[in-house]
């Protein structure tokens, strides 16, 4: 296991999926196809190991093979070409019970089988457990879409359960109070004149110019160049 955090943010809660960077070996699960027999690899914040794939394939967090060893990359090599949001489902265990989790949506793979214009994609779905510190617990290929939406062919979906799908920090009190903080600022502004006004919206500039550097930043990957938790 890796020593590094890793990090995902959603836009309400912070996860960290350190324990789910397995440097020792790939997580797996069957596929959901029974008439086609596959395997799928998958990893977080670390590329798979492809060296028993057939011929050369490109770096990946995703994969899956069938049984004469060939393998369709399910992802892009980009560590930031992801998707991460919050869901809930029911608890398998106690079905009153709502159990939350991150989903992780990864695209760019090899061409897909049954439409050649699209790319294979992987979702995946890490649910609360805090009794699964270590390895995750009932990891599944799942036949159909998480939302009982109709399933995409050119999707493969992994759900499981861990202590990682539990958010490290939630944001929503934070974002209440933050809410409240603006408003009581915008009453006070409007009693000190349009002088501190400016001030004010000079500062709120200054800290979104701030932030959307940042993000773009991150999305370029060039925040990678001073993380020692990308992969190389």
């Amino acid at each position: 296991m890796s020593t590094y955090p890793c990090y995902k943010l959603t836009e309400g809660a912070m996860f960290n999926l350190q324990l789910l960077k397995n440097l020792d070996q790939d997580w797996s699960t069957p596929g959901a196809d029974t008439k086609h027999p596959s395997t799928v690899y998958f990893n977080l914040c670390h590329y798979t190991d492809t060296s028993n794939c057939n011929g050369n394939k490109e770096d990946s967090f995703a994969y899956r093979t069938d049984e004469t060893g060939n393998c369709e990359m399910l992802t892009s090599d980009s560590p930031q070409a992801e998707i991460a949001e919050e869901v809930t489902r029911q608890s398998p265990s106690d079905p009153d019970t709502e159990q939350k989790g991150i989903r992780i949506m990864r695209a760019g793979g090899d061409d897909c089988p049954s439409d050649n214009t699209r790319m294979l994609q992987f979702t995946l779905d890490v649910y609360c457990n805090e009794d699964a510190s270590r390895n995750p617990q009932a990891i599944k290929s799942i036949g159909m879409a998480p939302d009982d939406d109709e399933a995409d062919p050119c999707t493969v979906y992994v759900a499981l359960e861990h202590a990682a799908g539990c958010p490290e920090l939630d944001f929503s009190p934070m974002l209440n109070i933050l809410g409240v903080v603006m408003i009581f600022f915008g009453v006070v502004l409007q009693y000190f004149g349009r002088k501190v006004q400016r001030l004010f919206m000079r500062f709120l500039v200054s800290v979104a110019t701030f932030l959307i550097v940042m993000g773009i930043c991150f999305k370029l990957n060039w925040l990678a160049l001073f993380d020692p938790t990308e992969p190389d």
